[in-house]
């Protein structure tokens, strides 16, 4: 190899190097491939975008084919000729950004990117489609890559293989001298593995005498406690049967509850209906009430009346006493004639005859007046008894009742005692009255008596 040789190789691997050091873009795409108008084809392609002094350079290539390797230098001059032919709208300086730009949409999928390739050039697409046709917005002319170029572009990768291969050797290596060392450690696990296999054969021999020992212990101990637990078992069954016995006895007593919560339903409902046949039953007793109390206006009446016919009638056995008197004055003064005598004793007798008449009729009248006092005292008696069966049906029917309706059936209650009360005072009062009468008829009576005697004995 020359001198000049090895100093273009030199600088051209300069070249290569800064290059890679100002790559802006480096990223692969799938894209479709024209070969003319005969086919196309789909590869991965990687577009590299470079930042030089007074250019951009853009390269296309194909990493599984070397021959598929297109570069494009765009300097000042270039981007004149792409601006006056595809009326572009930036300057120089926007150009790379957009081509960013663009590359970056594609990778969104709002852009698409299509190569037209032949065996010395290539031509870089960028465009969209729409219903009515394919809108082209870039074109970029590539040319293929310089041999040179593209022999450094295998050299590096080979290179770089180089270098991979020695990373995964060197990687073996520290691979195989671990694995070594893990043998060795195997080794030695193993050989403390069989110490500690006999030393484990040993204790568990140990363990298995004493776990024999514990165990014929545990079965004494576990037979002891068996024979208490059936024990225990026999006297819970025995409890048990006791429990069921109960069991029974609470059901036979909860039924009992339930047949006694029936009947005391229906007796609540008897009840119910036999206060308000009470209650329709005071409203009559009340109406009898009102008329007995008429009724006992009508004898207060009738007693005035004939405690006014006594007064008139004992007035009357004032006047013939006084006309007694007289005639016995008037017998004694006047012994005259016998005839007067006899017409003055006829009269008398005619007068004491009419008296006697009016005194039975009276006492007639008032041995009537008895007998009706006596009925009204038992008619009382009665519904005094009454009222306490009400009074006792009552407490009865308070123990099923709610407070409003017992404080209601309490007043009209204390209302029936005190019209018993009042009933039983006037049958007292009428009682006392009949007494007076009695003793005042029987005291007349005693009199007139007396003084037929007394008139018998002169005569």
């Amino acid at each position: 190899m020359s001198l000049s040789d090895l100093g273009s190789s030199c600088s051209t691997n300069y070249r290569l190097e800064n290059d890679r050091n100002n790559v802006v873009y480096n990223n692969s795409h799938l894209v479709d491939v024209f070969y003319g108008s005969k086919s196309s084809t789909q590869k991965t392609v990687s577009f590299i975008i470079s930042q030089l002094a007074n250019a951009i350079k853009v390269k296309v290539r194909d990493a599984s084919d070397y021959s598929f390797n297109y570069t494009a230098v765009i300097d000042w001059s270039a981007f004149d000729r792409m601006r006056h032919e595809q009326l572009l709208d930036i300057t120089f300086e926007e150009f790379q950004p957009q081509i960013l730009d663009l590359l970056s949409q594609i990778t969104k999928k709002q852009m698409q990117i299509r190569l037209e390739a032949d065996d010395s050039r290539c031509k870089l697409i960028f465009y969209e489609k729409s219903r009515l046709k394919s809108l082209i917005f870039l074109t970029v002319d590539l040319s293929l890559t310089n041999q040179r170029e593209l022999v450094e572009e295998m050299t590096n990768s080979i290179s770089q293989l180089k270098g991979f291969n020695k990373s995964v050797n060197a990687q073996l290596s520290m691979t195989k001298n671990q694995l070594f060392e893990t043998e060795l450690l195997l080794k030695t696990a193993v050989s403390k593995n069989s110490v500690l296999e006999k030393q484990f054969y040993k204790d568990l021999e140990l363990i298995l005498q004493t776990f024999l020992s514990r165990i014929r212990h545990t079965e004494t101990n576990i037979s002891v406690e068996l024979s208490k637990l059936t024990k225990r078992h026999h006297r819970l069954i025995a409890n048990l049967e006791l429990l069921k016995k109960e069991n029974a006895v609470k059901s036979d007593a909860r039924n009992q509850l339930l047949q006694s919560v029936q009947n005391l339903r229906i007796d609540n409902e008897r009840s119910h209906r036999s206060v308000t046949e009470l209650k329709h039953e005071i409203d009559i007793l009340r109406i009898g009430k009102l008329k007995l109390e008429d009724n006992c206006k009508d004898l207060r009446t009738s007693l005035a009346s004939r405690e006014a016919d006594v007064e008139v009638l004992q007035k009357q056995m004032g006047e013939l006493r006084r006309d007694l008197q007289d005639a016995t004055m008037i017998i004694t003064q006047k012994t005259k004639t016998n005839d007067e005598i006899g017409k003055d004793l006829l009269e008398a007798n005619r007068l004491l005859v009419n008296f006697n008449a009016q005194y039975d009729t009276l006492a007639n009248e008032a041995d009537q007046i008895r007998e009706m006092l006596t009925c009204k005292d038992d008619a009382i008696k009665m519904q005094a008894a009454e009222l306490e069966k009400i009074g006792q049906e009552f407490a009865n029917y308070r123990s099923l009742y709610n407070s409003d309706e017992i404080s209601k059936l309490r007043a009209e209650l204390r209302v029936a005692k005190q019209r018993a009360d009042e009933l039983e005072k006037q049958n007292r009062e009428a009682i006392k009255l009949n007494g007076l009468l009695t003793k005042k008829l029987s005291n007349s009576e005693y009199e007139v008596r007396n003084a037929n005697v007394g008139m018998s004995r002169k005569f």
